[in-house]
């Protein structure tokens, strides 16, 4: 109907939104501080999150480190509070007492989260036994993934699992 078809070269990208609704303003995140970035991280729009965190973990600034804690802690936004998690771990700054705080975090997908970057610290596994308790599927595959690197232990947290969610693959 609008042509787009009949331009086949390449390099051309085009934005495609919905008739009803209208563009968003364009994001300026080049030259930010990382704590002007912080707010960007429960953006509702994905890229804004996702610029913000690369952003935030390209500078390397660990002034942010405590802002980024206090995000994980007391935001309401889940979203904010996972990407804030994620780019404590891009600045290599997810201190024990934080992934495991997070472990109990209302929002599935940052205990998810927090549960995959306790790899980086066999000796949380006995704070992992809990989770295994969890009724979201995806924290439990998340334990499972963790649970086969560490040790003969862990092995009974995913039969019982399994043998919870039998039908589940």
């Amino acid at each position: 109907e609008k042509g787009h078809d009949k331009f086949h070269t390449p390099g051309r990208i085009y934005r495609i939104i919905h008739e009803e609704e209208a563009p968003g303003k364009m994001p300026s995140m080049i030259g930010k501080e990382p704590k002007e970035l912080l707010k960007y991280l429960g953006h509702p729009n994905g890229w804004w999150r996702n610029t913000a965190q690369k952003l935030i973990v390209f500078k390397n600034d660990q002034s942010i480190v405590p802002d980024l804690v206090d995000v994980i802690r007391n935001d309401d936004n889940p979203l904010k509070r996972l990407h804030a998690l994620w780019t404590l771990e891009g600045l290599d700054a997810a201190d024990r007492e934080t992934v495991k705080m997070a472990f109990s975090d209302k929002d599935y997908r940052v205990r998810a989260a927090s549960i995959r970057i306790s790899d980086r610290y066999p000796d949380l596994t006995n704070s992992l036994k809990d989770i295994a308790a969890d009724t979201s599927i995806e924290v439990l595959q998340q334990l499972i993934l963790t649970a086969r690197r560490h040790n003969e232990e862990t092995k009974d947290w995913v039969k019982t699992i399994a043998d919870r969610y039998p039908d589940n693959e």
